[in-house]
């Protein structure tokens, strides 16, 4: 092969194939290539996913061990706890972290014995009287609440927070409203 390749640039360089400026050029011949075998590739074996705790006063979506629903049966002031997150943009090689503060408490939420319920809003400053039902988990669905939406009522696990209500990707967290004897809230 590097025989008739090297007669085929011989004759077209003397039978005028290649323009008058390259018949001066030298024919160079490669040299000392070196072949590399491919190597065996280490398979490396992963490691055991665990699952990630939630943190305390992050609410959690497993009810409570007990069904019981007397822990509801109170007043409770509202917040939105602050919370941050980020999101990655692997098109732009970009992560943005959002952060909220969240809110002070504006909110209170009386939940009664007799399947009712009261919700002073902050959010549309409106008080929606509603009902409730047991969700036999050791939740309660607070019908129709803010917004027009179901709000689910769930024991909170913290020492910072009593219950939590979410309607799914919002959620407040509510602290027990305590009265000493003979002591009226302030307005």
């Amino acid at each position: 092969m590097k025989k008739n390749m090297l007669s085929v640039l011989t004759l077209a360089l003397l039978g005028g194939l290649i323009p008058a400026q390259a018949k001066g050029l030298e024919i160079y011949q490669a040299h000392n290539i070196d072949i590399i075998q491919a190597q065996d590739i280490e398979i490396v074996q992963a490691e055991e996913v665990k699952p990630v705790t939630p943190q305390k006063n992050k609410p959690s979506t497993v009810p409570s061990k007990s069904n019981s629903v007397d822990y509801a049966f109170r007043t409770f002031i509202l917040w939105v706890p602050g919370t941050s997150y980020s999101f990655d943009n692997y098109a732009a090689g970009t992560r943005t972290l959002y952060t909220s503060t969240g809110t002070l408490p504006k909110s209170a939420l009386t939940v009664n014995k007799d399947g009712t319920y009261v919700w002073n809003s902050a959010w549309d400053g409106k008080i929606i009287k509603g009902k409730w039902k047991n969700n036999n988990n050791g939740t309660i669905s607070l019908l129709k609440g803010q917004e027009g939406k179901t709000w689910t009522l769930s024991k909170g696990g913290g020492k910072y927070e009593d219950i939590f209500l979410m309607d799914g990707s919002i959620w407040y967290s509510g602290k027990t409203v305590t009265l000493k004897k003979g002591k009226v809230p302030k307005k």
